[in-house]
């Protein structure tokens, strides 16, 4: 089943930025509701959907909201440098996240390898359709060994590709009756440069190890759960503070938390209504390929 987007949802897909009307509108009806402002409470985060390089964007714009309204005068400071603490862990992670040198090049080289993959595979199937009767031997060399190494994982998994390259490049080496029959057919050509492609992928992947390899080894999972403990008591001391002080106005701060994590919260949700939406899609396609009747062995090069 498909997932509808919402009006505001459209909005920030449309223009990546949020609606802010909406959030007034929604804040209004929160301050109706509890009739106070002084009463609001702090919109929650769904922490468990929450991605590991998202956590240090929740926790840098955490920090500055709570900066400019001032810890010290709302009587949070302790825990707000408990705060900063491990924003600083958050960032070091975030630094191991960013793409490295070879991550473009390699997709580059991917985007290449699948179009060479897709373009053999056409080629051949319009060679099997114009049915030439001095092309018809090779083509009955040809069309096993591209259906074996190719037609399976044209939209397969990168390793799975890999892999049945290298095994594609032992039987053409191997094969001096395949290498005549693919170089009469004109894709002799295609075959080498797409080997040429999966070396390059593969010297990119050895330099990409090498540099990850230099790269220190940083706990995940105890620097986001660090950083959950401390958002969460973060807000929670802005909750006991505001009951503690009650002279003291903390719509203010509260009201721009809100707002920025009902923001948050929305591009969370928007996130996972792609994917839906995507796995949806790849399903629907998968559910017609499989029930397809005219679905044939001329399909190597669908």
């Amino acid at each position: 089943m498909v997932v509808r987007f919402t009006k505001f949802q459209k909005e920030i897909f449309l223009t990546g930025s949020f609606p802010f009307n909406w959030i007034n509108l929604k804040l209004q009806q929160m301050f109706k509701k509890t009739n106070r402002m002084k009463e609001l409470d702090i919109v929650q985060v769904p922490y468990s959907r929450v991605r590991s390089y998202e956590y240090p964007g929740l926790m840098n714009d955490v920090v500055v909201v709570v900066s400019k309204h001032s810890a010290v005068t709302y009587y949070v400071v302790g825990q707000f440098n408990i705060l900063l603490d491990v924003q600083v862990k958050l960032n070091d992670l975030e630094a191991y996240y960013r793409k490295l040198p070879k991550t473009e090049e390699l997709n580059l080289l991917r985007a290449k390898r699948n179009t060479m993959i897709a373009g053999t595979l056409k080629q051949t199937k319009v060679l099997r359709q114009m049915n030439m009767a001095s092309q018809v031997e090779a083509l009955n060399v040809v069309t096993p060994f591209l259906e074996q190494y190719l037609n399976a994982v044209k939209n397969g998994r990168t390793v799975m590709k890999r892999e049945r390259i290298r095994q594609l490049g032992k039987s053409f080496d191997d094969n001096t009756a395949l290498q005549d029959a693919l170089e009469l057919l004109g894709l002799k050509l295609f075959i080498d440069e797409l080997r040429t492609v999966q070396n390059s992928i593969d010297l990119a992947l050895s330099e990409q190890v090498e540099l990850l390899a230099n790269i220190p080894y940083l706990d995940t999972k105890l620097i986001i759960s660090n950083s959950i403990a401390a958002l969460k008591n973060m807000f929670s001391a802005i909750q006991l503070a505001k009951l503690e002080h009650p002279a003291l106005d903390y719509s203010p701060l509260i009201t721009e938390l809100n707002i920025y994590l009902t923001f948050f919260n929305a591009k969370l949700k928007m996130r996972i209504t792609i994917q839906k939406n995507a796995l949806a899609a790849k399903k629907l396609a998968a559910k017609k390929t499989a029930t397809d009747p005219t679905a044939t062995s001329d399909s190597v090069a669908e």
